[in-house]
């Protein structure tokens, strides 16, 4: 579910963190996994519900800023 390089709205998982106009567009989540946010916070909990069906993971998100 990482791809390689930069997330992207569809991939929001990546290897590296990119940047749009010179921001960066990702954060490091831990060593070679970065989280795309650009996104709103209900379309990220969208994205990440997902990903968590789809592999069959529970989750709890602990802190929203």
């Amino acid at each position: 579910m990482v791809v390689e390089g930069c997330p992207t709205y569809s991939l929001i998982f990546g290897s590296e963190i990119g940047n749009y106009n010179g921001y960066p567009n990702a954060v490091r989540l831990s060593n070679g996994i970065c989280l795309y946010n650009n996104l709103s916070r209900k379309a990220l909990r969208e994205k990440i519900n997902t990903i968590a069906q789809q592999v069959g993971v529970e989750y709890e998100i602990l802190k929203w800023g």
